[in-house]
């Protein structure tokens, strides 16, 4: 077995058993009344990330390796890759800086918009995915988490 994928191997192991460790860790966290989420609600969301990206690891140990390294070792940030990857950090560190002035609805609207249009969507798929995402996110955390906006 190769290098890689013998390190995806183990990496997505270790993460599917950190994230189940978390998660059985988490469940003894007392409740809140009337349904609202506890203190186990983020970190056994963190604990289904992590289980998650070991399974896709695992995935990708076993699917294809090969042509998965040659892609690696062929990507380089070059020119306006190198651009691009510094203009979404630069949007990402800019939206603390603008959510209180403008709202969290548009800051986030316009974060979401940059980084796909960055990412080379087409303007009407990342239009689609802005508004499915702003909302998406705004319901969560009104709705489903109670948080004053």
């Amino acid at each position: 077995m190769d290098r890689p994928r013998m390190t995806n191997l183990l990496f997505g192991l270790a993460f599917i058993l950190a994230g189940t460790w978390v998660w059985f860790e988490t469940r003894g966290f007392p409740t809140l009344r009337d349904g609202h989420p506890g203190p186990a609600l983020f970190p056994g969301l963190l604990a289904i990330a992590l289980a998650t990206c070991g399974v896709a690891l695992l995935l990708h140990a076993v699917v294809q390796p090969a042509r998965l390294v040659a892609e690696f070792r062929t990507f380089s940030l070059q020119g306006h890759g190198l651009l691009r990857v510094l203009l979404v950090v630069l949007l990402g560190l800019l939206y603390p800086l603008f959510h209180r002035q403008i709202g969290f609805v548009p800051s986030s609207a316009a974060l979401i918009f940059g980084v796909t249009v960055l990412l080379r969507a087409k303007w009407w798929l990342a239009a689609v995915v802005t508004v499915a995402s702003t909302w998406g996110i705004y319901l969560a955390f009104t709705r489903l988490l109670g948080v004053p906006l």
